[in-house]
């Protein structure tokens, strides 16, 4: 969940090469961060350098780095974490079926991953992206 992106950020398809997995990213629009200077727009580095399996990227619209935390707020700051619930059960809902779909071969899931079923579920609160190399 929104991983940082490497300091060296030259040879990046170099860096990414050698992953061969499944991933599923998740960030948000706000998730800038002040440990490794990465800003909310980087997060998309590993998405857009993994070309060797199956990539998604949700990108939650105002979410910022503790949407992924499950802890409620103590403040809500410049109208921060008023869609954390909203969030986090999306965050539920689209790891459970990525689970599915690449732990238990789940065709189902993979399905719903890949024509459309998550990216109507985000609906307006995130913008979602997949890459599928042919097999």
């Amino acid at each position: 969940m929104s991983a940082p992106v490497p300091a060296n950020r030259k040879n990046l398809d170099k860096v990414y090469r050698q992953v061969k997995i499944p991933c599923l990213h998740m960030t948000g629009t706000l998730d800038d961060s002040p440990i490794g200077e990465t800003r909310a727009e980087e997060r998309r580095i590993p998405f857009d350098h993994l070309n060797g399996s199956d990539q998604y990227l949700v990108i939650f619209n105002d979410g910022d780095h503790m949407i992924f935390s499950g802890r409620p707020r103590l403040a809500q700051a410049a109208g921060r974490g008023q869609k954390d619930r909203e969030f986090q059960e999306l965050i539920k809902e689209l790891s459970l079926a990525f689970w599915r779909a690449y732990l238990l071969g789940d065709r189902e899931a993979e399905r719903w991953l890949k024509e459309g079923g998550a990216e109507k579920m985000l609906g307006e609160l995130a913008t979602y992206e997949l890459k599928c190399p042919a097999k």
